[in-house]
């Protein structure tokens, strides 16, 4: 067991756990560079399937199912494209499009997201799948593009939080099969989630505690900073 990709799993469920999203984005910043990315996309995978599904039930009743169609339609059309590109592209830029998009994600959180209040059509809906699926298939970080549009709609809070953890359930159960026909699914997977799974299950039960306790100011700032030395680092290592 890797002492760093120990405390990045550990970080990063409980991030999902105290936001209800967030694992893809957080431990696909430096696993790659770590376990290489398919595997880190493939672990990355699973671990988001068992945090959100957990995290949907108790909320699954403020699901907003009509949000969530133009998102799945567009999803089925993104994550084949995705998942073909993380089989047959080169790592070296597959990590360069994973820095890339953090960075733009870190620099849109910074001086965009906080500050002005985008409001967007459902059928926008279908766009924002098929990015966040597109992603997603790759890189296991889809979850921006979908995050700014239920951001967009109004939801309430438990809304929000229980339709997009419902929608990632639904898009990795598709994605899944994917993976195995592409060779994916290799016995390191599930010798990498056997080790570190209960720190997947410590980690989002710790978040999940403190989300009426802890305001997440101060910790979304330190995890950008992260996030944008990690990218730097995937530029210079690819």
């Amino acid at each position: 067991m890797s002492p760093l990709v120990a405390l990045i799993t550990l970080a990063a469920s409980f991030i999902s756990g105290l936001s209800g999203f967030g694992f893809g984005l957080v431990a696909m910043a430096v696993l790659p560079l770590l376990l290489g990315i398919k595997l880190a996309s493939a672990f990355a995978t699973f671990c988001g399937l068992a945090i959100f599904a957990i995290l949907t039930i108790p909320l699954r009743k403020h699901i907003a199912w009509k949000a969530l169609i133009p998102l799945l339609v567009g999803t089925v059309a993104g994550v084949p494209v995705g998942v073909y590109g993380l089989v047959n592209l080169p790592e070296g830029v597959l990590l360069k499009i994973l820095a890339a998009f953090i960075l733009s994600y870190v620099l849109f959180a910074v001086f965009v997201q906080n500050k002005f209040q985008f409001r967007m059509d459902r059928r926008w809906g279908y766009l924002a799948g098929l990015a966040g699926g597109m992603i997603s298939g790759a890189l296991s970080a889809g979850g921006p593009p979908i995050i700014l549009y239920c951001n967009s709609l109004g939801l309430d809070k438990r809304g929000f939080k229980a339709t997009v953890q419902v929608y990632f359930v639904l898009m990795i159960l598709y994605k899944i099969p994917l993976f195995y026909a592409s060779g994916l699914l290799t016995p390191e997977l599930w010798r990498t989630l056997l080790y570190y799974s209960p720190l997947v299950a410590a980690g989002t039960a710790g978040g999940f505690l403190l989300f009426h306790k802890l305001s997440d100011v101060w910790f979304r700032r330190v995890v950008l900073v992260l996030m944008s030395a990690f990218a730097a680092v995937m530029f210079i290592k690819s």
